[in-house]
């Protein structure tokens, strides 16, 4: 019985591999947007790094790990560009992503600002030699074989970021020209794909409450909206947050984070209410930012907000 699960449970990690997994699935999305949004790439006043790792389903065999990290800062005032480079591990199937973005900042009265970004990728699938060790595969699969060798996407996202005053918002399009490498006569998918951010940051005496809510439909994946509030205190030394995802898992996460001067840590933890949270012990997640100053700043950063 215990082999029988152990296979489910490799098996759905390798099916959520090709599917879920396509976008960044990342819970600490807010601190670092461009894993959203091309359009995200210009958020801050400086050059910034981020190193993020996610390890899900603690416990269980073939759990999916995911490591990530990003870069993004300004070649001008308005003109940002961005690079992100990502690597995904679900049972036996490898994923690496790579990631060049662009984005085009302009001013808007009373210290708003609006932005488009664009970006381009290519996803490499690669299943792992330990799948012939599998006596249940059938190995003359001519898909199976193909991933084998590996299999390359070609992918293109566009996006719209605003901010104004105390309010953001964001919406981007995934997956618009998921094309595959090498395919003879391959057609390109996508098109429908959407992924929405938007908040407000209510300051207080010696806090601020951010209320937020982050929708998303990708490839592939089942519909998500994630409701969730962040809370700042200490001049922004201490984050926490949390947020609920129902439908997709009944998953909840909280997050606590930290920032000073130009370092920033944070951490999160995830907790689905579905029937294989019996053989995990949770999803967890830390992201470590560093900023690198830049000589002029593009903008007043009192008129904007940021997720650094």
């Amino acid at each position: 019985m215990k082999n029988i699960f152990t296979f489910s449970v490799c098996f759905f990690a390798f099916l959520l591999s090709l599917s879920a997994q396509e976008e960044a699935i990342f819970n600490l999305y807010q601190a670092n947007r461009m894993l959203l949004n091309p359009a995200c790439v210009g958020i801050g006043d400086r050059h910034q790094l981020f190193m993020m790792s996610r390890s899900q389903w603690v416990g269980v065999p073939g759990q999916p790990r995911t490591m990530a990290a990003t870069y993004r800062g300004p070649v001008t005032d308005d003109v940002w560009i961005g690079g992100m480079l990502m690597s995904d591990q679900s049972a036996d199937m490898k994923q690496v992503r790579a990631q060049g973005a662009y984005a085009r900042w302009f001013k808007l009265p009373k210290g708003g600002r609006i932005s488009a970004g664009l970006s381009a990728e290519f996803h490499n699938y690669r299943l792992q030699t330990s799948v012939l060790d599998n006596p249940l595969n059938d190995y003359s699969d001519v898909m199976l074989a193909d991933y084998f060798e590996g299999v390359t996407f070609f992918d293109a996202a566009a996006g719209v970021y605003i901010e104004y005053q105390k309010f953001y918002g964001g919406l981007s399009f995934p997956n618009l020209v998921r094309t595959r490498i090498g395919e003879v006569n391959g057609k390109s998918k996508g098109g429908t794909d959407f992924m929405l951010l938007t908040g407000y940051r209510h300051d207080m005496a010696r806090a601020s409450i951010e209320p937020f809510l982050q929708v998303r439909r990708v490839l592939d994946a089942p519909f998500q909206a994630d409701l969730g509030v962040r809370f700042y205190m200490l001049e922004d030394a201490l984050i926490g947050g949390v947020l609920v995802r129902p439908g997709s898992g009944n998953t909840a996460v909280v997050s606590l984070g930290t920032q000073f001067k130009n370092l920033q840590v944070h951490y999160a933890f995830e907790w689905s209410f579905d029937k294989i949270n019996q053989y995990h012990s949770g999803t967890h997640e830390v992201a470590i930012g560093i900023g690198i100053n830049r000589k002029k700043p593009a903008f007043d950063r009192k008129h904007t907000i940021s997720a650094d």
